[in-house]
């Protein structure tokens, strides 16, 4: 993709994406008797896609799809399914977490990183059951890593109340070290009988 500036006269920045192979999930609306025959085209894109710029610096971003769970063949059954980041490590690739991003990693021209971010969701079960449930999904915890001479990371936590209003959030700072940590804390005037729970103090 390149994108052109007509009015300052800068140099025109060009933008490569690469996408790994996709990935449909099994569309299973159990409360439509009516929508026809089920099939795998429930599109969940692409575990991971790459931005490269002119110079050559990339950035990688690796999703969710929420394959786990889905289903095995047409006779049924299911299988679990996880996500593989950068460094190896898993993590389930649970449906309610489609789309999101699991992380977040720069490489300049020669694949030497240049930053990480990784992220952790919270999913809190708000009605039904199993992989078809609704959940309140939202960030739990944020990693970043700057990369040089001396690798720096610093992480930030979040709280929630039980209505999803963000309640706490800690700011680890870095990671080497406690005195720069310190937390945001936020109060909220709950009036149920109006439908009113988002309001702070």
């Amino acid at each position: 993709m390149t994108t052109s500036d007509n009015f300052s006269g800068n140099a025109a920045q060009t933008l490569t994406y690469t996408y790994s192979t996709p990935t449909w999930h099994y569309w299973e609306d159990i409360g439509c008797t009516t929508c026809g025959a089920h099939l795998w085209n429930d599109f969940r894109g692409h575990a991971m896609v790459t931005v490269t710029d002119a110079a050559g610096t990339k950035t990688e971003y690796r999703f969710y799809q929420g394959m786990d769970g889905d289903r095995l063949n047409t006779s049924g059954g299911s299988y679990s399914a996880n996500i593989t980041l950068s460094d190896s490590s898993t993590r389930t690739d649970s449906n309610w977490l489609a789309g999101l991003v699991a992380e977040s990693r720069q490489l300049d021209a020669n694949n030497n990183p240049l930053t990480r971010t990784v992220n952790w969701y919270t999913a809190t079960a708000t009605a039904g059951s199993g992989i078809y449930g609704a959940r309140f999904v939202a960030p739990a915890k944020v990693e970043e890593t700057v990369y040089g001479t001396v690798n720096k990371t610093t992480r930030t936590e979040y709280e929630y109340d039980s209505y999803g209003n963000p309640t706490r959030e800690i700011l680890h700072g870095d990671l080497s070290t406690t005195a720069d940590d310190r937390f945001v804390a936020t109060a909220y005037l709950y009036n149920t009988s109006a439908y009113i729970v988002d309001r702070s103090r």
